[in-house]
């Protein structure tokens, strides 16, 4: 059973930023009319690939496993599940997008719960010799006890930014303007460390071309999004 559940979580990180692709109608945020859609029909459908496009925590919160998604209703799942995805949600809130910190909150899981369940997943890790990101002691404090800023900023993607409890996903940064980004706290020197990082999603050339664009507008200066920049 634990590989099981085990399996069963490591889809659901795929999930959390693929929230609706089963048919279900789902409400998606407009790109911005001054920038094209990001990706090829072709390189959309594939899903895996842009996964770090919607990144907004790493993969240690960034799945829920099949034992907290026992304790709650699965209707009540899906619906909170559809509508916080990072790829079908505008929010920046850590709170307000789907990751494990958010849904111990929204469904009011209680810590003794929480941290037995995580304790378990990593002596499962461990037991089994699985490369998985599992929990320390401390992590599990922080995520269940700390702020919302301190726990934004230590789970957030490598991909994405945080500031003041807020992260902020490469498809933010794609939509948004520059003035935006600076009007959240974002600096240029946040994005010059991950332009190496957006360079690996697969935008299509027009959409590469508007966004370095708009990256070398905001940092002052070339902003190469190329693999080999």
């Amino acid at each position: 059973m634990k590989r099981i559940s085990l399996f069963i979580g490591i889809l659901l990180m795929a999930a959390v930023f693929c929230a609706g692709c089963n048919g279900e109608t789902v409400t998606t945020v407009v790109v911005a009319s001054s920038m094209p859609t990001p990706f090829e029909d072709s390189v959309s459908a594939s899903g895996d690939s842009t996964l770090n496009y919607y990144a907004t925590t790493r993969g240690a919160i960034s799945s829920i496993s099949s034992e907290f998604i026992r304790l709650v209703d699965e209707d009540e799942f899906d619906e909170w599940l559809n509508s916080n995805s990072s790829k079908n949600s505008d929010a920046t809130k850590i709170s307000e997008l789907a990751n494990l910190y958010s849904f111990i909150k929204h469904f009011d899981i209680p810590k003794d719960t929480a941290k037995d369940i995580l304790v378990n997943h990593r002596e499962t890790y461990i037991e089994l010799n699985i490369a998985a990101d599992y929990l320390t002691d401390s992590e599990i404090d922080l995520l269940l006890n700390g702020n919302e800023n301190d726990v934004a900023d230590y789970f957030v993607s490598e991909y994405a930014i945080a500031t003041e409890g807020n992260v902020y996903s490469p498809k933010w940064l794609y939509i948004h303007t520059a003035d935006e980004y600076s009007s959240v706290g974002i600096t240029p020197q946040q994005v010059k460390e991950r332009l190496n990082l957006y360079a690996q999603i697969p935008f299509s050339d027009e959409a590469r071309a508007y966004f370095e664009e708009k990256l070398t507008d905001f940092v002052g200066e070339k902003a190469s999004l190329s693999d080999d920049a």
